[in-house]
């Protein structure tokens, strides 16, 4: 695909992230493709499920001679708010770009 001075001179929505090469500092740059990255480095979720640290703040509190019933509520808050934390990871948009001026490669991540 060829690409004019134009295409490669007025940003789109994709190119206002990245403005210079890194390398050459040049601001002749050209997108060359995007991808959007999950987060698949989740731990896993059922470790950390509310019902989990409920079982785990019952037994906790037994062995310390504390109501077992704080106890599990106290798990399953804390794994109700792991739980939140953990869905609101945004997946990664991760742009490529190569420099006209040195014909070098980078990438650029941003939160979507």
């Amino acid at each position: 695909m060829n690409h004019s001075y134009l295409d490669t001179h007025i940003p789109t929505p994709k190119q206002q992230y990245a403005t210079n090469c890194p390398y050459c500092h040049s601001t002749h740059i050209r997108l060359m493709g995007s991808q959007q990255v999950g987060m698949q480095s989740k731990p896993n979720v059922v470790a950390f499920s509310p019902l989990a640290l409920a079982n785990i703040g019952m037994q906790i509190s037994k062995r310390i001679h504390i109501s077992p019933m704080l106890g599990g509520l106290t798990g399953l808050v804390m794994g109700g708010l792991v739980f939140l934390f953990l869905n609101q990871q945004k997946p990664l948009n991760i742009l490529q770009y190569q420099c006209e001026q040195c014909q070098e490669d980078f990438e650029i991540h941003h939160s979507l």
